[in-house]
């Protein structure tokens, strides 16, 4: 018998977290931060040395509760990616597990880095090292955690590398997990989808599906990651910045944003200058596993050596670089902000070109600092360019496309807030699928 039980992301946005037992044998899927609560309690995005209790007092991690004494039976942690809402809870929490972290190449790069940087003893044995082994599995391979069970991990494109979309097959059938994913026919690094494998497990029956819902009511098929590298190409390479100061602004883990950016700084004749230790530790996880290089670019890991840079930029000439920097979301103690509130010895001038290559979150803390960071910059009359970006998640058409494929006998809608899911469920719906759950984070259902 199968059973789903809800953790986190579900009727919300973040914490992501699933737990999918056959039997007694559990797997648990992703285990994330939600980042509004996080970064409330710590004024950054990067993570920091807290109580396990705290943060789950205030929601910033899942609760373990509803698992009760069936915690014992996971046999594995399985993260689809290496995006903190779905692997940041993993140094708080997986140490309440005895369980190995089952995850692709580059999610358990990032994950190393992440536990190194933070010398906090939280795994167990006092030296800031995770309690479970980490398995490295290649996107499309699979691994087998017992004699009834294979955790496969299919091909699946998304704002970070080695997204997968997990499949675990079961004597009961086969659950299949898809957060997050777009169909990305042109991406700018890394593969296609693997549509074909999809298109055959849909084929053979799929018993379950638990799928994002997050852009679930936006109408439209998502577009491809080659239109924001053209988009940064537009301002970067068409407009004229000479003598002024480039300083673009992304999501640290989106590693082919990041190396579009260093390629127009190239094609200027500027040296890419990159800043932040989020920003850093992604790349060195890129680097790490052969998917791309940072050789052209020069990264500034910490904070004490930032400031020391910046003024040297100064002294040399700011029309000599492109600086890539911490603080798309306006968190108060990245990079940029620290530039504007004047904590970084940094000059503005007017004209000075500002590039967020990135959204806003749309959270009330995202929103707030994101505004205060704004005006700051129009005080100092630059040029800043916003939403040069496409999602890395599924709009309505690719859900659709991914449901026709699948066909899955039950739908359960993650990783959105009731109205997400409910969007989801409308698709659903539309196509005459029965078997739609909406489950509430501790909600749980068992599969006949």
């Amino acid at each position: 018998m199968l059973r789903i039980i809800a953790l986190g992301g579900y009727a919300e946005m973040g914490r992501n977290m699933t737990a999918v037992f056959w039997n007694d044998q559990g797997v648990i899927l992703d285990c994330g931060l939600h980042l509004e609560n996080y970064i409330r309690l710590t004024e950054e995005d990067d993570l920091k040395v807290m109580s396990t209790k705290l943060l789950q007092q205030e929601g910033a991690i899942a609760d373990l509760t509803p698992l009760g004494k069936d915690r014992k039976k996971i046999l594995a942690i399985v993260p689809s990616h290496a995006h903190l809402d779905h692997i940041g809870g993993l140094p708080y929490l997986e140490s309440k597990f005895d369980a190995p972290i089952i995850c692709t190449p580059f999610t358990a790069a990032v994950l190393r880095g992440m536990v190194g940087d933070n010398k906090s003893g939280r795994g167990g044995n006092g030296r800031g090292e995770l309690r479970n082994d980490i398995i490295t599995v290649q996107p499309g391979a699979s691994h087998k955690l017992t004699e009834d069970i294979t955790i496969e991990f299919i091909r699946a494109t998304h704002s970070t590398p080695h997204t997968a979309t997990i499949a675990i097959h079961t004597p009961d059938g086969v659950v299949i997990y898809a957060n997050d994913f777009k169909f990305d026919l042109h991406p700018t690094l890394g593969p296609k989808p693997d549509f074909a494998r999809l298109k055959a497990l849909g084929k053979a029956g799929v018993k379950a599906f638990i799928c994002e819902s997050t852009y679930s009511n936006l109408e439209q098929r998502m577009p491809s990651e080659s239109i924001a590298k053209q988009m940064l190409e537009d301002i970067l390479l068409g407009l004229d910045h000479k003598n002024k100061a480039i300083i673009v602004t992304t999501f640290s883990s989106h590693i082919a944003r990041l190396r579009a950016i260093c390629d127009c700084a190239k094609k200027i004749h500027r040296t890419p200058l990159i800043v932040g230790r989020s920003l850093s530790r992604y790349i060195a996880a890129a680097e790490e596993c052969g998917i791309t290089s940072f050789k052209d670019a020069e990264v500034v890991r910490y904070s004490s050596k930032a400031a020391r840079r910046l003024r040297k930029v100064l002294a040399e000439g700011k029309e000599k670089y492109v600086l890539v920097v911490t603080g798309h979301q306006g968190e108060p103690r990245a990079i940029l902000s620290r530039m504007v509130s004047e904590q970084i010895d940094w000059r503005f001038d007017p004209n000075d070109c500002v590039i967020f290559s990135c959204k806003v979150i749309p959270t009330p803390t995202n929103e707030a600092n994101r505004a205060r960071l704004e005006s700051r910059l129009r005080d100092f009359n630059v040029r800043f360019f916003k939403d040069i970006h496409v999602s890395g998640h599924a709009a309505r058409e690719d859900l659709r496309e991914m449901l026709t494929m699948l066909k899955p006998e039950h739908l359960f809608a993650s990783h959105g807030d009731k109205k997400m899911q409910a969007g989801l469920a409308s698709l659903a719906a539309e196509e005459h699928m029965q078997k739609v759950h909406l489950l509430a984070n501790g909600g749980q259902m068992e599969l006949a």
